[in-house]
């Protein structure tokens, strides 16, 4: 599979690529932080369900959905989905084009919630951020500000290790992350 950097040189693109790894990063380090204080202090709220899913606070995550997932022939657009037991996600959208002026960068990075209901898919984030960086238009470029928290739907479907969102801007075959 050809991903984004295999497309883009350039330190820029390669950058913009590792802000975005490092804020999953955080948001992971932060998740297992909160996992074991809750674990501490609350006890395990996790219970097994027939050994394919977990439930917590009634919030079940069929187990095909559980997992890393990225996006397949999306051109300069890559779109990486981690997809937890609990419910809960992390996501990180790049879009990086080489222009004469440099690579132009557009990256949002978001967590939040799952919800499934039989082949409907919501993802709800809970807090994310933007960055833009703009060769051709410096002066409008910015770094880390609040982005859109509106949900997005999907109707999802699995098959040959692959899960299909299908979106309002059509369907989008993501693969398990390596």
């Amino acid at each position: 599979m050809t991903t984004l950097l295999d497309n883009l040189t350039g330190l820029a693109a390669a950058a913009a690529f590792v802000s975005v790894v490092a804020w999953l990063v955080d948001r992971r380090a932060e998740r297992r932080a909160w996992a074991v204080e809750a674990d501490t202090w609350h006890g395990a709220d996790i219970t097994e369900v027939a050994d394919t899913t977990q439930v917590v606070d009634d919030v079940a995550v069929p187990a095909e959905l559980v997992g890393t997932w990225q996006s397949v022939d999306q051109g300069s657009a890559e779109d990486l989905i981690e997809i937890h037991t609990d419910g809960s996600y992390l996501r990180a959208m790049v879009l990086m084009q080489q222009r004469p002026s440099g690579v132009f960068s557009y990256t949002i990075g978001t967590k939040g919630n799952v919800e499934v209901q039989e082949t409907t898919l919501r993802l709800v984030p809970t807090e994310g951020t933007e960055s833009m960086t703009d060769p051709d238009s410096p002066s409008d470029s910015y770094t880390d500000q609040p982005t859109d928290l509106t949900p997005e739907v999907y109707q999802w479907s699995a098959s040959n290790g692959s899960i299909f969102l299908d979106g309002e801007y059509g369907v989008v075959e993501f693969r398990p992350s390596t």
